[in-house]
């Protein structure tokens, strides 16, 4: 077995990923033992003894496993043609990623390159980092519910790239995309080999191909978790899959130029709001925000979050100018173990904030109806 040599300067915690509870210290392949040595000086002239206890921090390096894995490395050509088909639990590996693959999955060519495009992206909107150095430190994370026995890769010292979990669904479960503070996990149809996709009766039924890959969904799904990546204490839902559902319309919109894969997913995308109990308006939407939509309802409300949250960096974005993310990050890491989040947000905007939320809403006929906006589809 190989032995991992490389060193990392500190051992810390992406501490997002502790919302879930995640014991990420185990993420380090390399750690820090404490040694106390207790020195003892007398002095003869005098009746007084001093001792002096001393600390020294010693590196101990262990084994990577990813060295000495089985698994492929596995390189895409960059052309959107030449598709590649996993045969087995290989990895492909970015700047700011890495790709954990599935046999089964069938991927084209410009896969990486469009990836690496839309985290830039999200990036330079969002004014973050999608690798922040608090994240250093991190391993591959357990997703034994999805693979049963144990997740192929757990435990591989990654740095602080995000783990993206590209799934075939041999099981017909049909579990989606999704991003949270851990990890992102892509399953579409659309990435699954012809054989395996008819061998699946659910998706056949119920999930049929699309005939493209859907980067909007995958660029929430990103956009998700690097705002988690970029928090230290407690994010609320409203903020991240807020911020996240907003980059699925605007990062979409900002590459479909010069990306034709990218501008047909953003083209296909059916986009609607779903009704809302309650319409936001200057006199409730703090209220909403604070409370049923934001941070006590997981339950009833829960597509609210996204909802709200969207319409809300839309709001900042037209009031306040486009560093608005990276501002409102910067207050929540700030002040965000008072929990008090309306607070944060009207300390770094402004007391009426809420209140010209509310009036902005009712103005652009958003938030309003209980029973939603479903456009026809094209």
């Amino acid at each position: 077995m190989k032995k991992a040599i490389n060193y990392i300067k500190i051992p810390s915690l992406c501490l997002a990923g502790l919302i879930a509870g995640s014991a990420l210290l185990s993420a380090c392949n390399a750690a820090l033992e404490e040694t106390t040595t207790t020195t003892t000086e007398e002095t003869t002239e005098a009746t007084t003894t001093t001792t002096i206890a001393t600390t020294e921090l010693t590196w101990v390096t262990y084994a990577n496993p990813k060295d000495s894995t089985t698994y492929k490395k596995l390189e895409l050509d960059g052309v959107a043609e030449n598709y590649v088909t996993v045969t087995d639990y290989d990895y492909i590996e970015s700047e700011k990623y890495v790709l954990f693959l599935e046999k089964d999955v069938y991927l084209p060519g410009d896969f990486v390159v469009t990836l690496d495009a839309i985290v830039d992206e999200i990036e330079k909107e969002m004014g973050v980092s999608a690798i922040p150095s608090k994240c250093v430190g991190l391993t591959v994370p357990e997703m034994d519910f999805y693979y049963k026995d144990k997740t192929p890769w757990e435990g591989w010292y990654i740095d602080n790239k995000i783990p993206i979990f590209v799934c075939a669904d041999h099981e017909d479960s049909r579990p989606g995309c999704i991003g949270n503070q851990d990890y992102v996990r892509i399953c579409l149809q659309d990435l699954f080999t012809k054989e395996l996709y008819d061998s699946l009766p659910g998706y056949k039924k119920h999930a049929k191909k699309l005939g493209y890959i859907d980067y909007v969904e995958i660029t929430e799904c990103l956009a998700v978790n690097i705002a988690y990546r970029n928090y230290n204490y407690y994010m609320p839902g409203i903020i991240a899959q807020g911020v996240g559902n907003y980059m699925s319309y605007t990062v979409p919109e900002t590459l479909a130029e010069k990306f034709s894969n990218i501008s047909t997913a953003n083209k296909k995308a059916y986009r609607y709001d779903s009704g809302v109990p309650k319409a936001v308006n200057a006199k409730n939407a703090e209220e909403l925000f604070a409370e049923d939509y934001g941070i006590n309802d997981y339950t009833s409300y829960y597509y609210m979050k996204e909802l709200y949250g969207r319409y809300f960096c839309r709001f900042l974005k037209e009031e306040y100018g486009d560093d608005f993310y990276s501002r409102l990050n910067a207050a929540l890491n700030e002040d965000g173990e008072t929990r008090q989040f309306a607070w944060i947000v009207k300390k770094t905007f402004g007391d009426d904030v809420f209140t010209k939320f509310g009036d902005w809403c009712v103005k652009k006929k958003v938030l309003q109806s209980k029973q939603g906006i479903f456009p026809k589809r094209k």
